[in-house]
């Protein structure tokens, strides 16, 4: 019994260590735009991190063939982010109507499609992440599900396109 409880003792010493090490334990923060980068080209995307307008955090990718931006907000001074959006502007010929975008966004979850002043399309996905962080696997499922809401962008275009024909 003494030996159960001395083997019970030293796993549950040891499991905070050895659970650092376990995939899908990484913590992405938005206060650690450089960590977002390097955790994006693991995934196998560029990642160029640069400045956006107002002097705060932002992260130049490629997404489902598409340039795309992931911006930080909640920004003081450029830094402590607690938010990230990924935003993907498409400049087309093809002008989408109101009831597309409403039908889109009432049928695909998570992303918002809008219009620009030259009715554009872009479509943007916001991330929380809080002082926490939003794990690894959470935001690769976030990629995954912002290029899968791309594609179908970009089928909606090609449709809208054909059928203008």
């Amino acid at each position: 019994m003494k030996a159960f409880a001395a083997i019970s003792a030293l796993l549950m010493i040891a499991a905070p260590a050895g659970a650092q090490d376990l995939p899908g334990t990484t913590m992405l923060k938005a206060s650690d735009p450089a960590g977002v980068a390097r955790y994006l080209n693991q995934l196998g995307y560029r990642a160029k991190l640069t400045k956006d307008k107002q002097g705060d955090p932002k992260i130049e990718t490629g997404l489902g063939g598409f340039n795309a931006g992931l911006y930080f907000y909640g920004c003081e001074k450029g830094a402590d982010c607690t938010s990230f959006q990924f935003q993907v502007g498409i400049a087309s010929d093809t002008k989408l109507s109101l009831e597309q975008v409403n039908n889109f966004n009432k049928q695909y979850r998570f992303c918002q499609l809008s219009l620009d002043e030259e009715r554009d399309p872009w479509l943007y996905y916001d991330l929380p992440s809080g002082t926490a962080g939003i794990s690894g696997d959470a935001f690769a499922q976030a990629v995954d599900i912002y290029e899968e809401q791309l594609n179908k962008l970009d089928r909606l275009l090609d449709e809208t396109k054909a059928a203008a024909k």
